[in-house]
């Protein structure tokens, strides 16, 4: 039985903003998907406005704004709409802004001036990025306006903002009822080496094009697992790599006897609509798309999401996976079926995340792959039963589908369409290294280099923390009693000597 959800902490949220305001200040709030962003929205507006300040909110897609206005006019807090196809009131104090309206109409056409706002806000502040946005931001930084950039996956941000708050982790999620576990199955994934990448993320058309030579086999997978994973046919959300796929996909679907629609940005919003009723009513049992469901959509009752689009981007995979946590009554887990191997290199939807404003899908994935390769953590990667495909964060004593196992397994779907079984871990574990090694290391440079004992000392602990893939913040040192070589007290003389004094056995040999 799932929990009533308990939105006490959305209190506390809008308090760590607050107490971060100053003039012209540029904070990240990041709270994970499910964290009532809009309802933490209304209330800052409500709150500006009570304060006799002008706030304003920017989207960057127009459900995204809807959602906001119609939330806003909900709560009671009037405000003005600055977006093509609706009648401006700009004298309103508080305004809900579409951000290529207002590259249009005032970054670039002065047809409007830009609102005289003491609070800025962005919604999905990942996406509302370039040219028009740096701008809005600059003009609002030169009236000392406090602006707050709202995302679940703040990636690709340095230079936009000065600092984050986390608003709430996704385990205080979980605890107030307001999100649900996600259970991550990883049937098979197709082999992405070779294709190029852009950005974040892969060349779309390569990718696409990898995609369809095996996408026989990649769609009878999902399909042989969708019906294993899904035996009641609860809602599902299928996340394709491109909209002909999408389309492919649909018809694969409603021919194997799964009722299943497709949408795009072409789709009349009635259509989407009735779509989306259909499939909380299980009147239909799945929804197929690229692009459109990933973002600013919210269906609580779906419970099933199909990852099949590649990708490298941390806000593309969970964004989409973040659709399927919300709470719904009789609702108690969700159920990722991913086909892309994003588990691996992009984490599971349910650990809690500690992001800096200086991330990006780059450096979050090599930050991975170094704790993967780190002697000092004991088993970092995911691992998958070789029999019901589950993932499990370490090897566990049995499987819930009653397997055992010790080794990691994973299925490929190579660029042939041949599926392939890779055994043992995928990143080759350093080893131990004594800190005699790292000691002996800093001597030899610093004597090279004309430098001190203490100076040779630090050097050791850098190569240290590089070597395990530690945190420039952790604190590390060198262990004296592991060392078999003299190193002098910090109070010691020898301390402040050339690293080739004390060490005559790193000068070079006379020929």
């Amino acid at each position: 039985m799932s929990k009533k959800p308990d939105y006490s902490y959305q209190a506390g949220a809008i308090q760590k903003i607050i107490d971060q305001r100053t003039p012209g200040k540029r904070l990240i709030a990041c709270a994970p998907t499910g964290a009532g962003k809009t309802r933490i929205i209304t209330e800052l507006f409500a709150k500006e406005l009570s304060n006799g300040g002008r706030p304003i909110v920017y989207t960057h897609r127009r459900v995204l704004r809807e959602q906001l206005s119609n939330t806003l006019a909900r709560f009671g807090v009037s405000h003005g709409i600055r977006a093509s196809g609706v009648d401006p009131t700009l004298g309103a104090d508080a305004q809900v802004s579409s951000v290529h309206t207002e590259a249009a109409r005032a970054v670039s056409g002065g047809r409007w001036p830009l609102h005289a706002a003491t609070l800025a806000i962005y919604d999905e502040c990942h996406a509302v990025k370039g040219k028009t946005a740096k701008a809005i931001m600059e003009f609002h930084s030169k009236a000392k306006a406090f602006q707050v950039g709202f995302s679940a996956t703040p990636v690709g941000l340095k230079g936009y903002y000065d600092e984050i708050v986390h608003l709430v982790l996704n385990s205080e999620l979980r605890a107030s009822g307001v999100i649900v576990p996600c259970d991550v199955f990883a049937p098979s994934e197709i082999d992405m080496s070779g294709v190029s990448e852009s950005g974040d993320d892969y060349v779309q058309e390569q990718m696409r094009a990898r995609f369809n030579s095996v996408k026989s086999a990649v769609i009878g997978d999902i399909y042989k697992h969708y019906v294993k994973l899904n035996p009641l046919r609860s809602p599902t959300v299928l996340f394709a790599p491109g909209v002909p796929e999408s389309r492919w996909i649909t018809e694969y679907m409603n021919h194997a006897g799964v009722s299943c629609v497709h949408l795009e940005a072409k789709t009349k919003d009635a259509v989407r609509d009735k779509a989306f009723a259909d499939l909380a009513s299980g009147a239909i049992k799945m929804i197929s798309s690229f692009g459109i469901i990933n973002v600013g959509w919210d269906c609580p009752a779906v419970s099933h999401a199909i990852f099949c689009r590649p990708t490298r981007s941390v806000a593309v995979y969970l964004q989409s996976v973040g659709r399927i946590l919300r709470a719904h009554p009789g609702k108690d887990h969700a159920t990722l079926q991913d086909h892309t191997g994003c588990w691996y290199e992009l984490g599971s939807p349910n650990e809690d995340r500690h992001w800096e404003v200086g991330d990006t899908a780059r450096s979050i994935r090599a930050k991975r792959r170094k704790k993967y390769e780190s002697a000092l953590e004991k088993e970092a990667e995911p691992v998958r039963c070789p029999s019901c495909s589950r993932l499990w964060k370490r090897f566990p004593k049995k499987c819930l589908c009653g397997h055992s196992f010790s080794k990691n397994t994973r299925q490929i779907i190579q660029q042939d369409g041949k599926l392939v079984k890779k055994t043992g871990a995928v990143v080759k574990k350093k080893k131990l290294k004594r800190d005699s090694q790292f000691i002996r290391q800093g001597i030899w440079a610093a004597s090279k280099c004309n430098m001190t004992v203490g100076q040779a000392f630090g050097i050791a602990v850098r190569a240290k923390r590089e070597y395990y893939g530690m945190p420039h913040d952790m604190s590390i040192n060198i262990r004296r009693d592991d060392v078999d070589l003299y190193i002098p007290l910090k109070n010691d003389p020898d301390w402040h000597k050339k690293a080739g004094e004390v060490y005559p056995w790193t000068k070079p040999r006379k020929p």
